[in-house]
Parts: C-alpha cells; sequence; structure tokens
C-alpha cells in the first residue's frame, strides 16, 4: 500500500538558500541517447548525484528522521540533484529498488504542474490518476518505495510549468553483492 507524505518548509531557511545556490550552479549529466531509449522515452532528467558522504546528505537524512520518524542507512542512501521540464505525455514509474523516496523541491515556478502526479495500479492493468501534489519551494514529499508516480508537466497547458529543481532521494537502497 502506498502511503504518501508531504513536509512544507523542510530545509531551514539559510540552509535553503545555500543549497538552491550550489544547484544552480552545479553541472548536469544529461542521459544519453542509449539510456533515453532504455527508459522508453520517459521523462527523463538532467542529474548530479551526490557523493556517499557529503552534509546536504546528512542534513536530509536527519530532517527525513524529525519530519517523516524514517531512519535510511547512510550506505543506502542515494541523492540527486534534478532538473525536469515539459515531456509530450505522462509515463508514471514506479522505483521500486529502494524502501522509500524523499523529492524535495527546490527551485522553479509554484505552480501545480510542476509538481508531481502519483497513480494507483493493479497487476497487469494501466495506471491510473489518483493524486497529485503541486510545486511549492521547499516542499518534501516523502513516499513508499513502488509508489507510481510521474512529473505533471505534461498535462500542462502553455505556460503552466516551468523547470524545476528538485533533490531527489532513493532511501534503503540494496546494496550491491
Amino acid at each position: 500500500m502506498s502511503k504518501i507524505f508531504v513536509q512544507d518548509n523542510f530545509f531551514p531557511q539559510k540552509e535553503y538558500s545555500i543549497i538552491c545556490e550550489e544547484l544552480l550552479n552545479i553541472h548536469y549529466v544529461v542521459p544519453d541517447k542509449v539510456e533515453r531509449e532504455i527508459q522508453d522515452g520517459s521523462t527523463y532528467w538532467h542529474t548530479h548525484t551526490l557523493p556517499s558522504r557529503c552534509e546536504v546528505k546528512d542534513l536530509i537524512r536527519n530532517l527525513i528522521k524529525k519530519y517523516f520518524l524514517f531512519t535510511t542507512n547512510s550506505k543506502k542512501h542515494k541523492t540527486m540533484y534534478t532538473m525536469v521540464g515539459a515531456t509530450d505525455e505522462p509515463r508514471p514509474h514506479a522505483d521500486d529498488f529502494c524502501e522509500a523516496q524523499c523529492l524535495i523541491y527546490m527551485i522553479g515556478d509554484e505552480k501545480l504542474n510542476n509538481g508531481t502526479a502519483f497513480y494507483t495500479k493493479e497487476k497487469d492493468k494501466d495506471a491510473i490518476l489518483n493524486s497529485h501534489i503541486g510545486f511549492k519551494r521547499n516542499r518534501a514529499i516523502f513516499f513508499t518505495g513502488g509508489t507510481y508516480h510521474c512529473p505533471l508537466h505534461p498535462f500542462a497547458k502553455e505556460g503552466e510549468s516551468s523547470w524545476r529543481y528538485s533533490i531527489v532521494n532513493f532511501l534503503n537502497e540494496p546494496t550491491p553483492s
């Protein structure tokens, strides 16, 4: 069963501002053509993966524990800065390789269609839109692994969405053998 929790004002204001500055001044990796084909043309993100040990990840881990009462193993916690924009159609997906996720909205226009759509999906059936959460700066969305979701950008009419910068956290991933 999917569970979704929202926490506004996730970061203290000083740390939020520092991280936003970093988000705007780093190099993002665009998936190559092969990776986009593997994803079947789905939404793809420009990403920057944070190192295993860093202050931002430690801060996020502590805030997840504070707000969502969830403890994550630092060795099984992957964090990425992401940029995502418009796509041609919604492509719900489930990141079922982790126990939970925490998506933190950082920079972008505070519009519904910059947010995230959540779906229900029964075995061998199409995913059905169930709920959505709009973009608000410094908002964290914590949800169980395997929850179907996708950016709301494809639902937008002209001018109803923009690029968004977020921080994606995959929590308690399996350790490679």
